[in-house]
């Protein structure tokens, strides 16, 4: 192989480790804001169960308020009973005394539904707390490990910066700026600027290789590029070999 393909395919895959990693790198906050609305979402039903036993237990307070009232009614009008003298009166406060005791029956009725009720969704609740811990501590241990990671990502790209200056500092100018000048178009096309020829083709584009420039690529001479996409070509040592 060229000496200077070696720097520039050494090059290429530095790059390309970098720009695999930078997309790394860009991709946790959006992991990090998914996890963080899933875990917001239990949140919100949690304390939606939280303010359901609160609702109930409300409920069952104005319902025990609302039958202690009439039971008080209730004594009022047993009194105005036993000193009315007038049939209708007396009557008409027995048939008052019966509908609140028929409102009351429903209330302790409704009363009891809301106690069981209430129970039912406080152990809801309990078992929804318990869940809600652990992917909160599940969620804590990944912010952990995502701080960890960006530091090693971060890392590894300044070493593998600093890789890829040494080798464009080791590569001849005028084939630097050959590949560089590729890799301005090819950046956003996958940022393979040096390709393998595989059984006489240029892997990269797809595109049959001239026999002339299969004889150069052989002498390992010169820089070879690909007539239909302007790649920089370079034969596998396996396919040398056989070739």
């Amino acid at each position: 192989m060229h000496a200077e393909l070696e720097h520039l395919l050494a090059l290429q895959e530095a790059e390309q480790e970098i720009l695999r990693l930078r997309r790394l790198l860009e991709s946790l906050p959006r992991e990090k804001a998914e996890r963080e609305a899933r875990l917001e979402e239990a949140r919100k039903e949690l304390d939606a169960k939280v303010q359901a036993v609160k609702d109930a237990s409300m409920e069952v307070d104005r319902l025990e308020l609302e039958l202690k009232t009439k039971e008080g009614e209730i004594e009022k009008l047993e009194v105005r009973l036993n000193s009315t003298k007038s049939n209708a009166e007396y009557t008409a406060i027995q048939n008052q005394i019966k509908a609140f005791k028929e409102q009351n029956l429903e209330i302790e009725d409704r009363v009891l539904e809301l106690y069981d009720r209430v129970e039912e969704i406080k152990r809801e609740a309990a078992g929804e707390e318990e869940v809600f811990k652990a992917k909160e501590a599940t969620f804590r241990e990944f912010l952990k490990s995502l701080e960890e990671e960006e530091v090693r990502i971060r890392k590894e790209m300044e070493e593998l910066a600093a890789k890829a200056e040494g080798i464009k500092k080791a590569t001849d100018p005028e084939a630097l700026q050959r590949y560089e000048s590729l890799m301005k178009y090819f950046a956003l096309h996958g940022g393979v600027v040096v390709s393998p020829v595989v059984g006489g083709v240029c892997k990269a584009c797809g595109s049959r290789i001239l026999p002339n420039d299969e004889v150069k690529l052989l002498r390992a001479e010169e820089i070879v590029q690909c007539k239909a996409c302007s790649r920089i070509l370079y034969l596998p040592e396996k396919s040398r070999a056989q070739g």
